[in-house]
């Protein structure tokens, strides 16, 4: 724990956080990335390695969409399970 009152669902929220904007980035990165490579890919005449470059540019750019994606269910189901967890609490109360 990094502060007084933080609870471990506290640093959890934290992390979670930070993963899904760390993952934004690099879904930022990987889109003018995507942009560069089909610029690279104009100044070919060759058609196959236009097609070549722009294939593997939207191939990278669908795995970082995965896993922006698969950081978003992981906050989905993290907020799922506090939420039945609180719920058992208060049938508790």
């Amino acid at each position: 724990m990094t502060g007084i009152g933080e609870t471990a669902d506290d640093m959890d929220r934290m992390y979670q956080e930070t993963l899904l904007a760390l993952a934004k980035a690099v879904a930022n990165a990987m889109a003018q990335l995507v942009l560069k490579a089909k610029s690279v890919a104009s100044t070919t005449e060759d058609q196959g390695l236009q097609n070549k470059v722009i294939s593997s540019a939207t191939s990278c750019a669908l795995t970082t969409s995965q896993l922006v994606a698969c950081t978003k269910n992981k906050l989905i189901d993290r907020a799922m399970v506090c939420t039945l967890a609180t719920f058992q609490l208060e049938a508790c109360s």
